[in-house]
């Protein structure tokens, strides 16, 4: 017997037969609440039933008792009784969560004996246990749901592991961020960074500017806050990102006489103070976050020459060209980030020339291979995140990457299919062992731009994402993943039906 999980475990031992447990659980930490109640509403959309809690919680010598077998009277066929198949024990004990303390982030374990046991240490492991069931398990005609029996163990090589959604050129509906949430949470993608900001709206609300905020392109306090509270319960954390000084044309369409009108936001002492106001709002917003996502990338430095404001500002602060105060621009940011508890993140866009100003606490996403390589940025001190153009961006329908490509991928390694990175020639490779947390899945709303329909357009992406953030996972998940695509493939194609259940067949079918 096997079992198709996505990303692959780490090991998988298989017992006899299969363990049927009745849809309860029990479970002492009441900070794991929320993420069995969420798993339960996942269970319930998969299998037709809720989980509840069990009124009498399982003691751990409970759990050793052995079971007997079960008659089951809820139906006749020829006025036969229908019995417990030999190779299906049936448990009303339900899924059992145990605390382990000596098991390390992320890892859990999973027995299926007497009663599902889930052995962690904290949340999120919970939540990869979690979605480690829902991909294996199967309802039965009683209404209980069974797993094959054995144990598993596992834990996560990547601490960040990561799909990033683009709604400010394509600007999505709330209900599609909660699919990406669950997506993320069964693929255990324990990331989900939102590009809220750029030239074409501002989809965030804003009360210390409540220009900034695009009509009818916008969410409101109270969807984002629901929006973190779910994703939480999910076992994943959701980034924002306000990008700036570049890609703000919404920036200075409301607001000239502060962010200017160059094309590039003016640097001043009121631009500063307004985005520190603009900033504070996002992490009092994102409360549950431990990061902010500062942008920092793709800005025509040049058109600061047009900014006399700009120009005044770096002769009072000594400031000698365009890339020293880019640096400048992007470490300030990044300070006031990191002194609103936060940690910051910003894209590889600024050069080595300003490695100085930028906080070393900052997590860089390397995805150009232009400004600056990996190797460079690990040597300066920064801790570095993989988002490398080539094979995990996804720029739907124009540009994305086969499956089977994303699978020969690593997060130590940079490709890019653009002649000017010195990647596209010969691929970036960075030592193991060096400081890169993990990588991201990149999908951006150029093209998507075009589509007249906002659904039709958010259910290309999503159809086009779906198997690649898997394999993104199953690559983030387990450095050393020699597995085939042959075998990916199988286990995705065996696990496609649940997704299909899960969001809807004909909507979000995740074709390949």
């Amino acid at each position: 017997m096997s079992i198709n999980i996505i990303p692959s475990p780490k090991k998988v031992s298989l017992g006899e037969g299969f363990l049927c447990i009745k849809p309860v659980f029990s479970c002492g930490e009441r900070s794991f609440d929320r993420i069995l109640k969420s798993f339960s509403e996942t269970a319930d959309k998969l299998w037709g039933i809720e989980f509840t809690p069990l009124d009498i919680p399982v003691t751990d010598e409970s759990l050793m008792t052995p079971l007997t077998e079960t008659q089951l009277e809820f139906e006749k066929v020829e006025q036969v009784n229908l019995m417990a198949l030999p190779c299906e024990e049936r448990c009303d004990k339900g899924i059992a969560v145990r605390i382990c303390p000596d098991l390390p982030k992320g890892a859990y374990r999973i027995k299926t004996e007497y009663a599902c046991v889930i052995e962690v240490s904290e949340r999120e492991g919970l939540s990869s246990a979690l979605a480690t069931l829902l991909q294996i398990g199967e309802r039965t005609c009683d209404k209980y749901v069974k797993f094959p029996k054995g144990e598993i163990e596992d834990a996560p090589d990547s601490s960040f592991r990561c799909l990033m959604l683009d709604v400010a050129r394509r600007f999505h509906p709330v209900d599609y961020l909660y699919r990406y949430v669950e997506l993320c949470s069964l693929l255990k993608i324990n990331r989900f960074i939102i590009h809220f900001t750029d030239d074409q709206s501002y989809t965030l609300p804003c009360e210390a500017f409540p220009k900034l905020p695009t009509k009818c392109r916008h969410y409101t306090k109270a969807e984002i806050s629901a929006l973190c509270e779910y994703a939480d319960s999910m076992g994943v954390m959701i980034i924002p990102e306000i990008d700036m000084p570049g890609h703000s044309a919404r920036f200075q369409a409301e607001y000239p006489e502060i962010f200017g009108s160059c094309g590039i936001m003016d640097a001043t002492d009121e631009a500063f103070d307004a985005l520190d106001k603009i900033y504070t709002e996002a992490a009092e917003l994102f409360s549950l976050s431990d990061y902010i996502h500062v942008g920092g990338d793709e800005a025509v430095l040049g058109r600061w020459g047009d900014s006399e404001k700009t120009v005044a500002f770096m002769k009072i602060e000594g400031i000698a060209d365009f890339v020293q105060l880019y640096g400048y621009y992007v470490g300030r940011i990044c300070k006031t980030v990191l002194s609103l508890g936060k940690i910051p993140v910003c894209w590889e866009g600024f050069h080595k020339e300003s490695n100085a100003n930028v906080p070393k606490e900052t997590l860089v996403m390397v995805f150009e291979s232009y400004y600056q390589l990996a190797p460079e940025l690990t040597k300066e001190g920064f801790t570095v995140i993989n988002a490398s153009w080539e094979p995990v961006y996804v720029v739907a329908p124009w540009r994305k990457w086969p499956v089977e490509e994303i699978l020969t991928w690593d997060k130590y390694t940079w490709d890019h299919w653009w002649e000017g990175s010195p990647a596209h020639e010969n691929k970036i490779i960075l030592d193991r062992g060096e400081p890169c947390e993990g990588g991201a899945l990149c999908a951006w709303g150029d093209y998507l731009m075009g589509y007249e329909s906002s659904r039709l357009a958010c259910q290309l992406e999503f159809k086009t994402i779906i198997p690649r953030l898997a394999a993104a996972s199953e690559k983030l998940w387990e450095e050393n993943n020699f597995h085939s695509s042959e075998s990916f493939l199988e286990a995705y194609k065996a696990l496609g039906k649940r997704f299909e259940t899960i969001f809807g067949e004909n909507a979000f079918r995740g074709e390949l």
